[in-house]
């Protein structure tokens, strides 16, 4: 009965100091050169080539009034709504 007291308590020891002295996790950072696609509308020949122009890099296959995008987060914050 002694030794199982003494298993526990050094159970119960061990825990608390893993707890308390554990290791550290950081909060997760995004990569700097993490890429996004953006669905962006543009309703008209015209502003798909605005968009090319100012150098996005615009993925093909438009099927619809919107284009996809490829950037970082620095591209989406200069993309029209």
């Amino acid at each position: 009965m002694r030794i199982r007291a003494f298993s526990t308590l050094a159970a119960v020891g061990a825990a608390i100091a893993l707890v308390a002295f554990g290791p550290v996790t950081r909060p997760a950072v995004a990569d700097s050169t993490q890429l996004y696609i953006y669905k962006v509308t543009a309703g008209s020949q015209a502003a798909a080539q605005r968009l090319v122009d100012a150098g996005v890099d615009v993925l093909e296959n438009r099927t619809s009034p919107h284009l996809y995008v490829l950037g970082d987060t620095a591209t989406g914050a200069h993309l029209p709504p």
